[in-house]
């Protein structure tokens, strides 16, 4: 038996929020193991937990030091969840 839509939670994260694409677009990546997504901002929400990603820490804090660019651009970490 499955959930129906109106149960599911609706949103996924918290991310890492790559870089702006477009006005519109944004880069994120939802895992330690890199999977990226293109997404529109309004299926983005502001995280407000408490709850920190350690992999998203460490890899804003390597581009900082430039030893990596995802997307070409330096990395922000922010608390977004994105809408399934």
């Amino acid at each position: 038996m499955s959930t129906t839509p109106k149960l599911r939670v609706p949103y996924k994260g918290p991310v890492l929020l790559l870089r702006q694409i477009t006005p519109l677009n944004y880069a994120i990546q939802l895992d330690v193991g890199g999977t990226k997504r293109l997404i529109r901002h309004d299926k983005l929400k502001p995280y407000k937990g408490t709850g920190r990603l350690s992999w998203a820490k460490a890899l804003a804090k390597a581009v900082g030091r430039g030893h990596c660019h995802p997307e070409g651009r330096k990395s922000r970490l922010e608390g977004n969840g994105v809408d399934s």
